[in-house]
């Protein structure tokens, strides 16, 4: 494994459950457009983290099928939530897919 995706995998540990709060939060309550900053300032308050922690994690969230959400404006860091589903567990290592807990 990469220095970058140990890196990864360690930010995404700490805010995943964060960026998921949030994209349910805003769901729930018919938000669901929301600007880079408001995500980025949610986790922060949360745990200190690199500017672009918050956007990296949740375009990972998209490449996994957790979330799904589409730009509204790049220029002004808009984006529109379309689907909130649940975090995938990673496999403990050792087990195999589809075997007893």
């Amino acid at each position: 494994m990469s220095e970058q995706q140990r890196n990864l995998d360690r930010v995404a540990t700490r805010i995943e459950p964060l960026i998921m709060a949030f994209a349910r939060d805003r769901m729930n309550v018919s938000r669901p457009k929301f600007h880079m900053v408001e995500l980025t300032n949610f986790v922060s308050r949360h745990h200190v983290v690199a500017p672009d922690s918050a956007g990296r994690i949740l375009r990972h969230l998209r490449k996994t099928g957790a979330l799904h959400y589409g730009v509204v404006s790049r220029a002004d860091s808009l984006y529109e939530l379309t689907y909130v589903g649940e975090l995938r567990k990673p496999l403990k290592p050792g087990r195999k897919k589809g075997s007893a807990a």
